[in-house]
């Protein structure tokens, strides 16, 4: 029988030779190649889980300091920052990354709000995930072609997230006076008092100014 010792010195010898090196070293790549698959299956499946486009995938892993990037991380980052966010700007400014990459950061959620619209008044599941999730951003606000129906469902979607306190953010094409034209006519004074605007683009008014004078002024 074989001492402890010798025991120790034969495994030593072992760990020494050129194809124990080899194998060790194949072991680690597929430990590495592992843990790769796990963080992509968990990235892939946090994007999902927050309805963010595929064609944003890519840009979450190397975010661009866009203006509009800027002014969302510093909201979510401004513990007593007010419950909403207006993002005005043109296309191709960034507004729709720095949406989703809200929602990925936040574990939240991205809509389209022709989604919104076209979602069924009646699917209580999903207009309650989007009521409750941590962080909310509405793309393409003001496109939309809704309903009476539609209409009032989002309504109680941003009224209920206002009386919760719940992150939300609004990205729209349109101006501030446009904006606030496009809200639905029925709930429109409602939902002024409600926003107060602030963005990442240097035409939008400052936050505490009230949007409904904005819209009112000539």
């Amino acid at each position: 029988m074989r001492t402890i010792a010798e025991i120790v010195a034969s495994a030593r010898t072992i760990g020494e030779t050129p194809e124990y090196q080899e194998h060790a070293a194949r072991l680690r790549e597929l430990h590495a190649a592992s843990l790769e698959r796990d963080r992509e299956r968990d990235f892939t499946d946090r994007c999902r889980r927050a309805r963010i486009p595929r064609r944003l995938l890519p840009l979450l892993r190397e975010p661009l300091e866009t203006p509009a990037l800027i002014a969302v991380r510093d909201w979510l980052g401004a513990p007593a920052a007010h419950w909403c966010l207006v993002s005005y700007g043109d296309r191709g400014t960034g507004k729709t990354f720095a949406a989703a990459w809200g929602a990925w950061v936040m574990r939240g959620a991205y809509v389209d709000a022709q989604e919104l619209v076209a979602l069924s008044t009646f699917d209580a599941s999903a207009w309650s995930d989007l009521a409750m999730a941590p962080y909310l951003a509405i793309d393409e606000w003001g496109c939309e072609r809704g309903n009476p129906s539609s209409d009032a469902a989002i309504y109680a979607l941003l009224d209920r997230r206002y009386r919760d306190g719940r992150r939300t953010l609004l990205a729209t094409n349109l101006g501030p006076r446009e904006f606030a034209a496009a809200l639905p006519e029925a709930y429109r004074d409602r939902l002024l008092d409600r926003i107060r605007p602030a963005s990442g683009s240097a035409a939008a008014p400052a936050l505490g100014v009230s949007l409904r004078r904005s819209a009112s002024t000539p």
